[in-house]
């Protein structure tokens, strides 16, 4: 069950709410609402307001402290899912009568003795007709707030004809329930929270090319960015074993990589602990794993694990934004490229399709302008240069 369930069809409705545009309360055309939107959010309070007779409610949340931010809650109003400006003037109409009823823990009237909210949007007349569609099938509405030191809860709720008012019983239950409704925002806020941030740090590790994971102590991964991923994917130098701890394809560095990961997880955070060992594969080909002690933090939750970085032999393929930053033409970054591919002068001058005294002259303006006075220096430069960062490819390169 979701808080965006369809209203339930009522047979016995309002004539209809009439509204005088003169009356109207005018809402700024960017108006400042609730950052945070939901309707799907599976808290269990729809359940527990239809019991009150409650079918249509919108309910803030804010703590005064931490990250959490203003949030708004929407039960009912299917319509208005996929309608922004519906949705902002319900919470600009909200936001109205929790001002303007900011003393009182609860209050009721009848929805048609309230002039509706309209949002005033550029080039189109005021929304009052929409807003009255979409109050028409109620009779009572009440406000109701929950306070705390560092948080509150406010809450506009709706009942059909059929319902009535509300009773001194149905206003008991209510505030009874706040706290509980507080909670359980607070919970639900926070743990979104901790999604967007997850999904966050993961775009951001994501572009970065070498493979970098957190593991916890007993090796099984706590997360992997996408060259990790793809590594593990090739089984090269590290596997993912079916108790999903991870060890490496060469047997002999299996018991150290792990005894490494185990030692810095646990101690790492009491004694400063690192670790770096060579990953060999059966191609003859290695890398270097770096592993440093972190922190994982969930909520309120932290626990202690290791950072595992692999890092490859160093890279040489300069973009063309970087070459460019260093002040080589694009004829000399094509040059540059293929000499640092070659293995001699002559061999980078048929790849560019230049002669080799053109090649040499590139050669020692690329030299001038870097200030390398060795040739052998240009490839340890440029390695230093290049950041591990996945790249597009270049102009050059194409």
């Amino acid at each position: 069950m979701t808080i965006s369930d369809s209203l339930s069809d009522r047979s016995s409705r309002p004539a209809g709410i009439h509204l005088d545009p003169q009356q109207l309360i005018n809402v700024p055309a960017n108006p400042v609402i609730l950052p945070g939107l939901f309707f799907d959010a599976d808290l269990g309070w729809r359940a527990f307001l239809k019991t009150q007779g409650v079918t249509g409610a919108i309910i803030s949340y804010a703590r005064d402290s931490g990250v959490v931010g203003r949030q708004a809650f929407i039960v009912g109003f299917e319509a208005v899912r996929t309608d922004r400006q519906q949705a902002q003037s319900l919470i600009a109409y909200a936001e109205h009568l929790w001002e303007r009823e900011a003393t009182i823990s609860f209050w009721q009237s009848r929805v048609s003795e309230q002039a509706p909210v309209t949002r005033i949007v550029a080039g189109r007349a005021p929304c009052h007709d929409e807003m009255a569609r979409l109050l028409d099938r109620f009779d009572h509405m009440a406000v109701a707030r929950h306070v705390e030191p560092d948080a509150r809860m406010q809450a506009l709720l709706f009942r059909s004809p059929a319902d009535g008012a509300f009773s001194p019983e149905c206003r008991q239950s209510i505030s009874r329930v706040l706290p509980l409704f507080m909670q359980s925002a607070g919970a639900f806020v926070a743990a979104r929270h901790e999604e967007r941030r997850a999904a966050q740090l993961e775009a951001m590790f994501d572009k970065v090319s070498m493979a970098t994971m957190l593991v916890d102590a007993n090796g099984r991964p706590i997360f992997c960015n996408d060259a990790a991923r793809k590594m593990l994917d090739e089984r090269k130098w590290l596997v993912q074993g079916s108790d999903g701890t991870i060890g490496c394809t060469n047997p002999a560095h299996s018991k150290p990589f792990r005894n490494a990961v185990r030692g810095v997880a646990t101690i790492g955070e009491i004694v400063p602990t690192d670790a770096v060992l060579r990953l060999d594969n059966e191609d003859g080909e290695w890398r270097l794993a770096f592993i440093v002690p972190a922190v994982s933090r969930f909520r309120d939750e932290t626990s202690r694990c290791a950072m595992v970085l692999i890092h490859a032999p160093a890279r040489t393929d300069a973009s063309a934004e970087l070459l460019s930053a260093l002040g080589l033409l694009p004829s000399e970054q094509r040059f540059l490229n293929s000499f640092l591919r070659a293995n001699s002068l002559s061999e980078a001058a048929t790849d560019t399709g230049v002669s080799d005294e053109t090649a040499r002259t590139y050669l020692k303006r690329v030299r001038a302008k870097l200030g390398v006075h060795r040739q052998m220096d240009l490839a340890g430069l440029i390695s230093r240069l290049v950041p591990p960062i996945r790249q597009r490819p270049s102009a050059s390169a194409r």
